[in-house]
């Protein structure tokens, strides 16, 4: 579509003698996602220097944009969640309306051009996003999520009836340098998408209240006025992992056949916290992780937590009907580490972005140094996936004191009381430090968020005993099918996330790892005549199928988050107002915390039969709690995970 701005120019051109050379543009797209709040290069957890975070990220986007004339700073969702800074604003110190939330402040100095909401976006409640919101100095779009009509944000701002917390897409218009150094206006489509299933998992804040639209049709129903408004070059900010290739309505990682659709020309994804184009990738139909596309499209993922950079690479021609994308390259950048090892990672870190949050970041250390308690025993999660360690059963108590508790006067209180609760920092994706490791002795509240990470309401469920067989199906799927009698098998699927394995606490069982999974990492029932669970016991006896129990977790799982059997809102008997940590927190802070809670499951014995499994280099120190698999340290993974060799 011709630039009124350019077209003495281009007349000119074409009154000349010999053909002109063509008119090209470059422009780089630059890409964060999954921040999840982390500004400093600090682990609160750790309460210690790390690497990462957006104010070290900020020194290698300064020296991207150098390398380039054209560039555009996009995120892609989940900035708001995702550590203590974040939860502490959220919870302990609010924002009020004339203050900006520290991420916000930080990506305001950055200049960011763009950004789409993540599902994290709503774990704290619509009025304190739309609260953050206020505060951005750059566009904020999502084109599959909708207030209901009558929402008290929209009645409050006067109700202008379309139903958007921020809009569908943006129109960015810039004056971008074309290859004869002469400015060119290009009109950049930006349309943002998050995964539907936000409505389940953040059912107590959104119910009633908001809606979603499947990815792909909301794409199609908005593509068109994009086109219709002049954009020259549309960027997705998909939310969403790749997913399968073919649209499924509704699917949670839809970004693969969303670029499939027509008029879109770049996606950026996020969501799985993986890199793209990287070895993450397989090569498979429509994804291709060396070339760095999808159907096609350039595409980039740039991790989580301002580890890398996503970095898209476009070369523009102009045309009679505008401009036309000619060839494109993706690639991601690591953001670096500290200058020396010796040096702090605040050396390299953007000043102005530091001393910006300075107060909120001292805040928050001086809060999580606060006293709760004091344990006898050392607390880590570095077997958490082959053994029930005690951090994850201490969660479970807290969980299932507090229901308990709160059901005592209620029509369920003469039933048992059970927990379910999963390894939320167990490796994976973070890394060979993505650990808990809390020494023994005084407790204090960074060694509760450390212990359950999530801000979840606890929430409870009334489940019969068939239905808590299938929910610890659906949790087992976690491991690979063995063969007895054989060494050197995989022991874990690497696609079936930590936080999906929950134990419950209150029963007894068994784990035969010799049947296939029952349900895939995606909780789908694939292999019905497999059943892993074995000699699954209530107080020593067999578990009766009809018998009825309460099943104490929290709101994301009781509501459909990781499609567990029975999780849906017409078995939820209790919303708490009070979170798993808090829950936690009061636990802790009323004894001295020992190892006395029971073991509530085990792997049926195969003699003879020897596995893999990978957790940190630092849990070789720890042997010894895994004395019944008689562990050897088998060597050190490329990610830097240390190999452990166990006999079933």
């Amino acid at each position: 579509m011709p630039d009124t701005l350019d077209q003495n120019a281009e007349l000119t051109s074409l009154q000349g003698s010999h053909e002109p050379a063509p008119v090209t543009m470059a422009v780089r797209l630059l890409a964060t996602s999954d921040l999840h709040g982390r500004i400093h290069p600090y682990d609160y957890y750790a309460d210690q220097p790390t690497s990462g975070g957006l104010a070290l990220a900020a020194s290698l986007i300064d020296q991207l944009r150098l390398e380039a004339d054209n560039v555009l700073l996009l995120d892609n969702g989940d900035f708001l969640q995702g550590n203590p800074l974040a939860d502490f604003i959220a919870h302990r110190h609010s924002v009020r309306p004339d203050l900006v939330h520290p991420t916000i402040e930080a990506m305001n100095l950055l200049r960011y051009d763009g950004a789409t909401l993540g599902n994290h976006e709503f774990n704290y409640g619509l009025e304190f996003l739309a609260n953050c919101i206020d505060g951005a100095n750059f566009p904020i779009v999502s084109a599959n999520f909708a207030l209901s009509a009558r929402d008290p944000l929209l009645l409050g701002s006067g109700g202008n009836g379309d139903r958007a917390l921020v809009p569908p897409f943006q129109i960015l218009h810039r004056q971008f340098r074309d290859s004869h150094g002469q400015k060119r206006r290009l009109r950049i489509g930006l349309i943002g998408f998050l995964p539907p299933q936000i409505m389940i998992w953040d059912h107590p804040h959104l119910h009633g209240r908001a809606s979603t639209q499947d990815i792909i049709e909301a794409a199609e129903a908005h593509l068109p006025r994009i086109k219709a408004a002049g954009a020259d070059l549309v960027i997705a900010l998909s939310h969403s992992g790749f997913g399968p290739a073919e649209h499924e309505k509704g699917t949670e990682n839809a970004s693969l056949a969303l670029a499939r659709v027509d008029g879109i020309d770049v996606i950026l994804a996020g969501h799985s916290h993986k890199l793209f184009p990287s070895a993450d990738f397989a090569p498979r139909p429509g994804l291709d992780p060396i070339a760095g596309t999808i159907h096609g499209k350039p595409a980039t993922m740039p991790g989580f937590g301002a580890s890398h950079v996503g970095i898209v690479d476009l070369t523009l021609q102009r045309r009679p009907d505008g401009w036309q994308m000619v060839s494109a390259r993706s690639s991601v950048r690591p953001v670096p580490p500290a200058t020396s090892a010796t040096a702090s990672p605040r050396s390299v870190a953007r000043a102005d972005i530091i001393r910006a949050t300075a107060k909120a970041h001292a805040a928050t250390i001086d809060y999580l140094r606060t006293p709760v308690g004091r344990s006898a025993i050392r607390l880590h999660s570095y077997f958490a996936l082959v053994s029930s360690v005690a951090a994850i059963r201490l969660v479970a108590q807290a969980q299932s004191d507090h229901v308990r508790q709160a059901l005592a006067t209620s029509v369920h209180s003469g039933l048992p009381v059970l927990a379910a609760a999963a390894p939320f920092k167990a490796g994976g994706h973070g890394g060979p430090l993505n650990y808990t490791d809390i020494a023994p002795g005084l407790l204090v509240l960074r060694n509760v968020a450390d212990l359950y990470i999530y801000p979840n309401p606890i929430t409870a469920l009334r489940l019969n005993g068939a239905q808590l067989a299938e929910w610890l199906e659906r949790a087992v799927g976690l491991f690979h099918q063995l063969t007895p009698g054989v060494t050197g098998q995989r022991l874990l699927n690497p696609d079936f996330p930590s936080f999906l394995f929950d134990m419950i606490h209150g029963l007894t069982y068994g784990v035969d790892l010799t049947q296939p999974p029952r349900y895939s990492a995606e909780g789908q029932l694939i292999n019905p005549g497999a059943h892993r669970i074995s000699g699954l016991a209530f107080e020593a006896y067999p578990i009766d199928p009809e018998a009825e129990f309460i099943l104490a977790t929290n709101a994301h799982r009781a509501y459909g988050g990781g499609n567990f059997p029975g999780a849906v809102s017409q078995n939820v008997v209790y919303e708490g107002r009070t979170s798993n940590r808090d829950a936690l927190m009061e636990s802790l802070g009323s004894k001295l915390l020992r190892d006395d809670l029971p073991q509530p499951w085990h792997f049926l014995p195969l003699p003879g039969t020897k596995v893999l499994f990978e957790t940190s280099p630092r849990a070789c120190a720890c042997l010894t709690d895994l004395a019944g698999f008689n562990p050897t340290v088998a060597g050190m993974s490329e990610q830097g995970f240390a190999t452990l060799q166990l006999e079933l």
